[in-house]
Order: structure tokens, then C-alpha cells, then sequence
């Protein structure tokens, strides 16, 4: 994917300049100065270039993001080789009736993020399958890093594939025409829509053990109150704060992994 990323950005813009020569002969006027101000956005946020203001920021940023990456692994050493004496510490500060029902809920809330990652990284294996399907069939060069690309974007819920999906149909247009482009649109569009309204509700229902309809309205919900971040905590909040209901409030006769119950 590296090796072809400028290829790929240079076919994005020769497509996106495709585009614009169209829009020209519309019957009806389109701002120019507006669309090219959203695709110099694009093309800032895709090189980096608030970073390249200045060789001071980008050095800076470089100091940042190794410095922050050695203390993430240090960190992370630690964790896991004191992970027990860390959880002990914690636990130790709360009454001894408590301790066991501290100990399910760590237990569980860690099985139930382990899940959203692994069902989230199914869908967008799904999803990455199928569109270098479809760009194979219609002899689109780039296949692989547009998958990939939209690979990661299943990472980020409804705008990741959008935005992954909208490049493959640029490379498209520039590289084998509109009616390909056209098809490369649809597909997407059919990938999205199964993914949101089926694929992910069923994944994610077995994975968090949710039911596909509380997934469903977890997203929606999460949508509304804080967009495209919302939307990504929504499954595993619903589903860590679930579990937890369950077990420090478990109804009268409710016997089981409290995990299951919606």
C-alpha cells in the first residue's frame, strides 16, 4: 500500500479534475471555489500538510509521536508483566464483599472489547473482500491499496468507508471510465448499506453478545450525541455497561453470564 500511495492519490486527482470538467457542463451552476477548497482539505488532511507548515512543527511532531510510541510500549511492558499486582492494588481499596464482583467485571468488560475488535476487524475483512471483488472485475488498477483502504476505514463507522469507497470510485473514473466509476458507487453504496443495517448488527451481536437491534440503536444513538466518535464507543459502552447493570443489579429469578441478557 505504501509502495502505491502516490500512484493512488495522483489517479484520486486526476478523478477529482475529472469531475470538475463535468460539473462544468451542467445545466445548472456549481460553486468551483467551494469544491476545490473541500479536495485541498482532503489533500491536507491525506499528506499531512498541517504538519508541513514549517520544518520546526514537523520536527516537533516527529519528536512527539516517537516519544509517545516508546512510553506507549514501555507502558504497555508493564501492564501486562504486573497486570495481576495492578488489579490486586485497585481491588484492595474496595470492601472484601465487593471483590468478587469487581473481578467478574473486569473479567468481562475486557472479553467484551476483545470482542467489538475482533467483530470489527470481520466486518471490515468482509468488506475489504468484497470491494477488491468487484475492482477486480472491472480491471481497476490499485485494487489492493483501496481495499486496504477500506479495510481501515471499517475502523471508523459510517465516514471510513464512505471516504475509502468515494477514492476507489475516483481511481475508477480516471482509470476505466465512468460507467465503472458508476458501478464502483453502487457497489459501495450496497457494501455500506449491508454492513450498517446487517453485517455489523450480526457480528457485533455475537462478539459483545448484544442483541442486533440494540446494536443497531447503540450506533444511532451514539451518532446523534457525538457524531463519528459516537458512533465507534457506542457498541462497547453499550455493551461494557450492559454487562455491568446485569451484574450489580441482577433481576429476581436471573440465573447465567449476565452478559447475555439483552
Amino acid at each position: 500500500m505504501a509502495d502505491q500511495w502516490d500512484s493512488l492519490m495522483a489517479a484520486a486527482q486526476q478523478g477529482w479534475q475529472a469531475l470538475q470538467d463535468a460539473s462544468a457542463r451542467l445545466p445548472f451552476a456549481v460553486d468551483g471555489a467551494a469544491v476545490q477548497e473541500i479536495w485541498s482539505r482532503i489533500q491536507g488532511v491525506a499528506s499531512g500538510g498541517a504538519v508541513e507548515q514549517s520544518a520546526l512543527t514537523g520536527l516537533t511532531t516527529a519528536g512527539e509521536v516517537v516519544t509517545g510510541t516508546v512510553l506507549m510500549v514501555i507502558v504497555l511492558f508493564f501492564f501486562l508483566q504486573d497486570v495481576e499486582r495492578i488489579w490486586g492494588f485497585l481491588l484492595s481499596w474496595f470492601p472484601p464483599r465487593h471483590t468478587e464482583k469487581l473481578r467478574r467485571t473486569g473479567r468481562d468488560t475486557v472479553r467484551i472489547l476483545g470482542g467489538y475488535v475482533r467483530g470489527t476487524a470481520a466486518v471490515a475483512v468482509i468488506e475489504m473482500l468484497a470491494i477488491v471483488v468487484v475492482l477486480w472485475l472491472l480491471g481497476v488498477p490499485l485494487a489492493i491499496p483501496l481495499a486496504m483502504l477500506m479495510f481501515l476505514g471499517a475502523f471508523i463507522p459510517i465516514v471510513g468507508p464512505i471516504v475509502a469507497g468515494a477514492l476507489a470510485a475516483l481511481v475508477a473514473l480516471v482509470t476505466t471510465g465512468p460507467w465503472a466509476a458508476l458501478v464502483v458507487v453502487i457497489a459501495v453504496s450496497v457494501i455500506h448499506h449491508i454492513e450498517t443495517g446487517l453485517l455489523r448488527p450480526f457480528v457485533m451481536g455475537r462478539t459483545v453478545r448484544l442483541l442486533a437491534l440494540v446494536v443497531l440503536l447503540s450506533i444511532a444513538l451514539g451518532t446523534l450525541v457525538d457524531g463519528v466518535v459516537g458512533a465507534a464507543l457506542a457498541i462497547p459502552l453499550t455493551a461494557v455497561a450492559w454487562s455491568v447493570i446485569q451484574l450489580w443489579l441482577p433481576r429476581p429469578g436471573r440465573i447465567g453470564d449476565p452478559a447475555h441478557g439483552l
